[in-house]
Formats: structure tokens, sequence, C-alpha cells
């Protein structure tokens, strides 16, 4: 039996959120889906719309086979602490053999080319960030333009600000740091 891992907040659960559960199973193959959903508390800390029970309810009736919360010091932080908690608790349970997320570029290896280099910072790129740095700009437009300037390729700042794309980016971060075999698509 093969598990895909879908990674949500359902704030609230819409018709999207059914598409996705049922074209997450269609692309990977997988006989089932299991849900990691934000509790209560979702990211940006701001009170989910719908309660958790409702809303793990409707993923259930619209295909997922299970859903786990995630805790809450995970669901309201920054990408990567959502990304690695979510991650973490997908690879602990040891069935999830895909992680499927939607992303705005839908283009998996540009994805993690730069989740290689996020994670690797390798010599030149951290040169080039704390130079954006320096010169003034938010941590976000530092990594852009370090990345854009480290790869040559200006595409790096398109994809960097698209929060689906960021999100898709930390989820293969974590993988990576946890040595997961759960393979991800987009």
């Amino acid at each position: 039996m093969k598990i895909v891992g879908l990674i949500t907040e359902y704030n609230p659960f819409h018709n999207g959120h059914m598409h996705h559960i049922k074209e997450s199973l269609r692309i990977t193959g997988a006989d089932a889906a299991v849900v990691v959903m934000s509790g209560d508390y979702v990211q940006r800390g701001v009170p989910s719309i719908m309660p958790k029970r409702i809303r793990a309810e409707m993923a259930l009736k619209c295909g997922a086979s299970a859903v786990f919360e995630l805790p809450v010091c995970y669901a309201s932080g920054s990408a990567e602490y959502f990304a690695m908690g979510a991650v973490s608790l997908l690879d602990s349970l040891g069935i999830t053999d895909f992680l499927c997320f939607g992303s705005e570029c839908d283009d998996l290896d540009a994805l993690e080319r730069i989740a290689d280099i996020l994670l690797d910072e390798p010599a030149k790129y951290r040169i080039l960030l704390k130079k954006q740095l320096k010169n003034g700009l938010s941590y976000p437009s530092a990594r852009m333009q370090a990345l854009s300037e480290y790869t040559g390729d200006a595409g790096c700042t398109a994809i960097l600000s698209e929060p689906n794309n960021i999100l898709g980016i930390e989820y293969l971060k974590a993988v990576k740091k946890l040595n997961s075999r759960i393979l991800p698509y987009t």
C-alpha cells in the first residue's frame, strides 16, 4: 500500500482542497492520503476560521484516510518551522511514501535546486546574501537577490515571491534535512 502525505491548513476547506486530495492520489498512484493539518491556530498565529474537527471531517469525507494535527508551535511558525514540523510528523509515521504539495511554478526541479542552495549555503551564496543584507534589504528580499545572482537565473526571484513555492522549498529542505525516504511531488 502506498501513502501520500498532504500538509494543509484547510482554513476553510473548499473544493480546491478536495481536488488536491484526489489529484495527489492520482498523480502519485497512492492508495491512501494522510493529512497533517493545522489545529485551532494557523500560520501567522491567527485562529482558524472553522474548528479543527469540522475541517478534519471535511477532509475525511473528501478522500483523506487520516488527519493528524500539526502542533501549534509549528502551525503558527515561519514557513521553515511549519514545514519541518509537518514533514517530521509525516516521516515519523513510517508509512508516508510521497509528499504532494501545490506550487505556483509547478516545477519540482527548480524548487529542488533552490532548496539545495538554501540548505547547503555555499560560500559564494553566503557572501552575496551578506552583501544584500548590508545594502539594507529585508532577509526575504536579500535572499531573492542573492539567489538570483548566485544562479544567474532571474527566475529565482519570481519563484521566491510566491507563497506556495516558498512552502514547497521549505518542505524539500525538511525532507533532505531529515534524510527522509518521502518522494516529493508538485
